[in-house]
């Protein structure tokens, strides 16, 4: 979206049936419908079959992913290949030191980051998991820590993530999905920022905060929030999960006015049947 904004025309190309995958189902409809609002021509369930330069310009050959037909050749002056990641351990010299890897190449470790061999620690994207920059941190200061003798552990329950778009997006704990693959029975709360009162004086009203919680104990499973700032307000939904808060907790925690944190306690306040500024259903 950055680009989009300086003025550039922007499609994406994606194989799967919707964009950003693993991401919560409301998150992925909302980015989806506010990004082609903002002129982004998104083209899901496509994939790429081979890429011609011609006359200085790039044209690439489509194929739809499920009826495996071709589709509509585009033309475009830069390509981008964002496909992912793959695990590289091989030059390491792991299997002479005997650390074990999983069939991927990832360092097997435990909850205190320590590999197959005692003496032998690892953090970050070598472990696997979310390849984010700040799960290596937390993972680095728990090896330190084991290694100075505390018993620290760490907790996969709680690993926010965020995608720096226009709006930003982020989430931390389950989807929605996720959860009921659990089998989880889940209250879910939801809230615009169009019924935020700052999200309206900055001009900003795309996009929702996301509260699920546990039915039976009431405990906040994942909070998920496409809109302004949502990279920050994801904090108080990771403290949440980290400490068992439920939705309660948030609902009925004082948020000062008008402040776009609002957002999560009122989504959370509707997973109670309780939401002040929106009808409940």
């Amino acid at each position: 979206t950055v680009w989009m904004r300086l003025g550039t025309e922007i499609t994406i190309v994606e194989m799967l049936e919707t964009i950003l995958p693993g991401m919560d189902v409301d998150l992925t409809s909302q980015a989806e419908a506010i990004f082609k609002k903002q002129g982004m021509k998104i083209m899901t369930s496509t994939m790429v079959s081979g890429a011609n330069k011609v006359n200085g310009r790039f044209e690439l050959s489509l194929v739809d992913a499920k009826a495996k037909k071709d589709k509509p050749k585009i033309t475009c002056e830069k390509v981008l290949v964002s496909v992912g990641r793959k695990v590289d351990t091989s030059g390491l010299g792991l299997g002479k030191a005997g650390v074990k890897t999983d069939k991927r190449g990832f360092i097997e470790v435990d909850d205190q980051m320590k590999t197959s061999v005692p003496s032998i620690y690892a953090i970050g994207d070598v472990v696997g998991g979310k390849l984010l920059a700040h799960k290596a941190s937390k993972e680095g200061e728990i090896a330190v820590e084991v290694i100075a003798g505390e018993d620290s552990h760490m907790d996969y329950r709680a690993v926010p993530g965020a995608v720096y778009t226009e709006p930003e997006i982020a989430s931390v704990g389950l989807t929605e999905q996720e959860a009921r693959d659990q089998n989880f029975e889940l209250k879910i709360g939801r809230f615009p920022f169009r019924a935020s009162g700052r999200a309206r004086t900055m001009g900003m009203m795309d996009g929702l905060a996301k509260v699920m919680a546990d039915k039976t104990t009431g405990k906040v499973l994942g909070v998920h929030i496409i809109g302004p700032k949502a990279s920050d307000l994801i904090a108080e939904a990771t403290l949440a999960i980290n400490l068992d808060a439920t939705a309660q907790d948030i609902a009925e925690s004082i948020h000062a006015h008008p402040t776009l944190s609002e957002t999560v306690m009122e989504a959370a306040l509707n997973a109670e049947g309780r939401a002040i500024h929106i009808l409940n259903k």
